[in-house]
């Protein structure tokens, strides 16, 4: 286990989440008028949800990231967002303008190598890393 390289990504995979979490809140109107959403409740549930995984991502940088049920479920939930997203681009529920698909896919593309790089960096030589689960 690289506990350094991890740590980087799990902090900027955190600061990312931040980052979005607080976009969906604070540009709730112009980034549902630039993807064509129309609900705005549901990127605030979103947002709010981004900022309660980014607290989880961040105890876990600090202090968790030799349990390996915890490095599994932030893996697992940045590879959930991918999948959902994917589903979202390919069969359009929301009737998404293109520009929204196409920063749905940007935002997946960036979560799916920080998933890759997490469980690339929390395999190894640790009684409870991942890579023994």
């Amino acid at each position: 286990m690289n506990k350094t390289k991890l740590k980087r990504y799990l902090l900027i995979n955190a600061g990312f989440s931040i980052l979005s979490g607080l976009g969906m809140l604070l540009f709730n109107e112009a980034l549902r008028n630039f993807i064509g959403f129309s609900s705005p409740s549901v990127l605030v549930y979103l947002g709010i949800a981004l900022l309660i995984f980014a607290d989880l991502v961040i105890l876990s940088a600090m202090k968790l990231m030799d349990k390996k049920w915890v490095m599994l479920a932030i893996i697992g939930l940045d590879e959930l967002w991918v999948f959902a997203s994917l589903v979202v681009v390919i069969f359009n529920p929301f009737n998404l303008q293109i520009q929204g698909r196409g920063l749905i896919l940007e935002v997946a593309a960036v979560i799916a190598f920080f998933a890759f790089m997490q469980y690339k960096h929390s395999k190894g030589k640790s009684s409870d890393s991942v890579a023994h689960a």
